[in-house]
């Protein structure tokens, strides 16, 4: 009896035994590949298992049968999917992570090799340093390079650094291309980091003659011992001198072949244009104003003779328009409107009608300012004077002068002879008036620019009815001019249209004029709010000395 239990038991532990192995390969054959993300079909011999069919199990809600195997699918497929998920999404973040500080190691590599180099410039001055400088510009790009320091906030370091380089040593004689490059980096640079003193001031003095028998590279002393034998480093020289002008020539691929002093001038225009162009910080000193302080206005204005006269007007024109010169820089102005006259005078004629309407822009910038520049007892002042009146009156007598130049000469000579009008005297005015015909060719030409079609030949009709106007408000001692400019325009407008409206009193149709003047320039949006009190008051003051009622205005 106890053996039959012993055998029962064996058996039973037999086929224990074999229920295992068989669960434990149909197990392993409702596995699914991790590598494609597929389920392996489950295969017996007696027929095909799907995932859902495997073994026996408990019947699902809908009817169909959720076996063993089914279970076991899908706790072996879903917990594979999800941490592939995840971890994806953790190699894309740290991968975009990477990629994110490496571009900023980049950009501090960059920046750290610039500032070196540039140091290394400053401090060893030599053309090795200027051509290892001009190598990373080009390497890198000149516009990434100044992209990297802006921003790591280091563009003003790097030109403060180039402020302390010696051109005149470091380059070797190649001043040019040392601001040829400046000029670039300038053009590439933020306002904030190149509207300062230091480098306005930098710029201003690179324009300063310099001084004979200063020599470009610096002599070294050598020991005794070397005087023996010294290397013969002429061939090196040479070599050494032909690396600059290759390594800028792969920076910057358009070179006119400008001066050292053009490019200075232009680069000290982008800095005025920058700083014009925004709005200016409170305490912010006015660029103008550095360069005026610091001698600029001088230096500029004894360029104009030379090859770098066009930069030299480019740059007048523009630095002349601050208003606030005027108030502590008046000496300095002055002596620019002497020289510029001059200038006037000596190119009236033989020069290109571009470079004369140039002269003349800044000119009238000047005595917008200075009105009273020529007011003086001096030789020089009564020379050029004279002779500038005499280059003014040709050109407003002139019936074929270009509308540019003739609109020059009329606000110049408007400004003058307005301020001369308000001070009760007139030295300029008699100057101009001593022609007896003058007034009447003028009177003349308004209305024929007033009848004309195009709007060029209106504004200039304006600008000669405002020179009448401030002409007949001279009433100094010893010249007044209300009757003589009332008389040439009856004269001009007899049997005109516009005489008759006006026959009793001529100068209501200067009046009328300026008003049309005054609206054409309020509607071009060219009218600023001195312009309009300076007209206003012209235009009382005309209606008030000739007894004009508005009413009585065409």
């Amino acid at each position: 009896m106890k053996g039959r239990k012993r055998f029962a038991a064996g058996v039973l532990g037999v086929l224990d035994h074999i229920t295992k192995r068989k669960y434990q390969a149909e197990s392993s054959l409702c596995t699914v590949g991790e590598d494609e993300g597929e389920s392996v079909a489950c295969e017996q011999s007696g027929g095909g298992l799907t995932p859902g069919s495997c073994g026996s199990g408990t019947e699902s809600g809908d009817g169909s049968s959720m076996g063993y195997c089914d279970k076991r699918w899908r706790a072996s497929v879903q917990p594979h999917v999800a941490v592939h998920a995840a971890s994806s999404q953790r190699s894309t973040t740290n991968s975009f992570a990477s990629e994110i500080n490496f571009l900023c190691r980049g950009d501090e590599e960059v920046v750290d090799m610039c500032l070196y180099l540039a140091q290394l410039l400053s401090t060893a001055r030599t053309c090795e340093a200027f051509v290892a400088l001009l190598n990373l510009l080009v390497e890198h790009g000149a516009d990434t390079v100044m992209a990297s320091l802006r921003r790591a906030g280091l563009q003003s370091h790097i030109f403060s650094l180039l402020c302390k380089v010696s051109v005149n040593s470091v380059t070797a004689g190649n001043e040019r291309l040392f601001f040829l490059v400046f000029a670039h980096l300038i053009a590439l640079s933020e306002r904030e980091a190149i509207c300062n003193d230091e480098l306005v001031c930098f710029l201003v003095d690179s324009l300063r003659p310099k001084e004979k028998g200063v020599v470009g590279d610096h002599v070294k002393k050598f020991h005794w011992s070397a005087c023996a034998r010294r290397p013969n480093s002429s061939g090196m020289a040479a070599e050494n001198g032909k690396e600059p002008a290759k390594a800028v020539g792969r920076l910057i691929k358009s070179d006119e072949g400008s001066s050292a002093a053009s490019l200075v001038l232009r680069a000290l225009l982008d800095i005025v244009f920058y700083f014009n162009g925004r709005a200016s910080l409170p305490g912010e000193k006015n660029v103008s104003v550095i360069f005026v302080q610091h001698g600029g206005l001088e230096l500029a204005a004894g360029l104009m003779n030379g090859p770098e006269c066009v930069d030299a007007l480019h740059l007048l024109e523009v630095v002349t328009l601050c208003e606030s010169l005027k108030e502590n820089y008046a000496v300095e102005l002055q002596k620019a409107v002497l020289t510029v006259a001059q200038f006037v005078v000596d190119k009236a004629g033989a020069c290109a009608d571009d470079l004369l309407n140039a002269a003349l822009r800044v000119l009238t910038n000047l005595t917008s300012l200075v009105p009273w520049a020529f007011h003086g007892e001096t030789e020089e002042k009564k020379s050029i004077c004279t002779a500038l009146v005499a280059v003014i009156i040709k050109t407003l007598v002139d019936a074929d002068a270009m509308p540019d130049t003739l609109a020059l000469a009329l606000c110049l000579t408007t400004n003058i002879v307005k301020w001369e009008a308000d001070e009760g005297c007139s030295e300029f005015t008699a100057l101009l008036v001593r022609l007896p015909s003058f007034l009447q060719r003028v009177a003349v030409l308004m209305l024929r620019a007033y009848n004309a079609e195009g709007t060029e030949w209106q504004v200039i009709a304006g600008y000669y009815a405002l020179l009448l106007a401030v002409l007949s408000l001279c009433d100094s001692p010893s010249l007044q001019l209300r009757i003589p400019v009332t008389t040439s325009i009856a004269n001009a407008a007899k049997r005109t249209s516009a005489g008759k409206a006006a026959e009793e009193k001529p100068m209501a149709l200067i009046v009328a004029i300026l008003q049309e003047f005054v609206l054409f320039h309020s509607a071009a949006r060219a009218l600023t709010k001195d312009n309009l009190r300076n007209m206003n008051g012209v235009i009382e003051e005309v209606m008030k000395r000739n007894g004009i009622e508005i009413s009585a205005t065409l």
